[in-house]
């Protein structure tokens, strides 16, 4: 298993250094004041995320909760200009090779996130629709079934499927906006698609029971 502690001690003493107002500007959470904690929602759930201590309610696992506070912190300070503002998602799709160094891990990227959607959904695409709106995203005209799903307020991921027929079997793909190095590195954004299709296959779980 995985030591996730030397990533969480980083990702926490980078979060607790931040200026919470540049922080939520820039990500799109909400700061409260009065309690001291940014509400960030992630993945149809909004989670309340204390400053500068990190903890999260309701609780999210490690991996989960690296990936809020990475998110809360890359576009800020040193790593974004302050007077830039957030960026701005330009619904130009990119493939996880065109992110910076993707397509050094484009193989553990399809063994690890497009396989599984593939297996989950491509003999029950309908579901994969039906669990992307659950959690606010939107079917969209790509392959043969295609959902955007909405990670966090400016990063999106869209899960796309085409279906096998007589000569091809079923495959598919996973897109991000242009806009995702701005928010994740490209570590993160394979984390990112991971926790979506997570998610996206336990809503599918729930309406097949």
């Amino acid at each position: 298993m995985i030591n996730l502690e030397p990533a969480l001690h980083s990702a926490l003493t980078k979060y607790s250094g931040g200026a919470p107002a540049e922080m939520a500007r820039a990500s799109g959470a909400t700061f409260e004041l009065t309690e001291g904690c940014f509400v960030l929602p992630f993945l149809g759930t909004s989670y309340r995320v204390g400053f500068p201590g990190g903890k999260s309610s309701p609780d999210l696992s490690d991996q989960a909760r690296i990936l809020c506070l990475h998110y809360l912190t890359g576009v800020t300070g040193a790593d974004r200009d302050a007077a830039a503002g957030p960026a701005s998602p330009n619904d130009r799709l990119i493939a996880f090779r065109e992110l910076p160094g993707g397509d050094i891990y484009t193989g553990p990227f399809t063994k690890r996130i497009v396989k599984p959607l593939v297996d989950s959904f491509a003999r029950q695409p309908e579901a994969l629709c039906r669990a992307a709106a659950r959690l606010g995203g939107e079917q969209v005209k790509l392959g043969d079934f295609a959902a955007r799903v909405p990670v966090f307020p400016h990063f999106s991921v869209t899960y796309v499927l085409w279906l096998s027929d007589d000569e091809f079997p079923a495959n598919g793909t996973v897109l991000f906006d242009a806009s995702a190095k701005d928010y994740l590195s490209t570590e993160d954004c394979i984390v990112a698609a991971g926790e979506g299709l997570v998610k996206l296959r336990a809503l599918a779980d729930e309406d097949n029971h």
